[in-house]
């Protein structure tokens, strides 16, 4: 049985697939990824509209 992640196949090693252990583990760690990019995108985004709502008149003062 070939497992797949995230959309793709995983390799498989000497011994054929991937033991059971190991796909649980590398599942939790893609997973824990993917939220701590969410996370990440959110204070990025949050802060960009800070900047932004901070520093909005005199930067459309200075394209002026």
């Amino acid at each position: 049985m070939v497992r797949h992640l995230g959309g793709k196949e995983l390799p498989k090693y000497s011994g054929g697939a991937f033991p059971e252990i190991f796909l649980q583990e590398i599942e939790a760690q893609w997973k824990n990824e993917k939220e701590w990019r969410e996370m990440l995108s959110y204070v990025l985004l949050g802060t960009a509209a800070h900047w932004w709502a901070m520093h909005q008149e005199s930067l459309l003062e200075w394209c002026e």
